[in-house]
């Protein structure tokens, strides 16, 4: 079995500068992405983040086996909600094919009358596959 990590690919990253502004309070994300291993390969991998500080981060990560390897969107919010905002796709295997090209939109609103359901969304290939575990898990400081 061919170890993947000898076949990954490159990875963008992109320092904030001044003059290129983004919100952690709304937004969305698109991009394509090709996985270049199984969907229950036993590791996390990180797909997508924006940071901005130590405290608030949106990431989008395939867990590990422990985690079910299921597909998880994080809003890590402690300072303005004190905690992190999970969705989870557990069932996400149909879109996920090794060596071939997926499209991702991710869109997030902080808005807490909204919910949770409805501030934080995965869509796969144009599709919103069902979420599932959502929640919103406090930091105790």
């Amino acid at each position: 079995m061919e170890d993947v990590y000898k076949r990954q690919g490159k990875s963008l990253y992109i320092e904030g500068t001044q003059g290129i502004h983004y919100s952690l309070n709304e937004g969305a994300a698109e991009f394509y992405y090709r996985p270049l291993y199984e969907a229950n390969h036993n590791s996390e991998i990180n797909l997508f983040s924006i940071r901005q500080n130590d405290n608030e981060e949106i990431r989008l990560y395939k867990k590990d086996n422990a985690g079910s390897n299921a597909l998880t969107f994080a809003f890590n919010c402690q300072t303005s909600c004190g905690g992190e905002e999970t969705i989870t796709l557990a069932n996400y295997d149909s879109y996920w094919n090794d060596g071939e090209w997926m499209f991702f939109r991710i869109t997030w609103n902080d808005n807490p009358a909204l919910s949770l359901a409805n501030q934080m969304k995965i869509f796969i290939n144009g599709a919103e596959p069902t979420h599932v575990d959502q929640a919103l898990s406090l930091i105790h400081i």
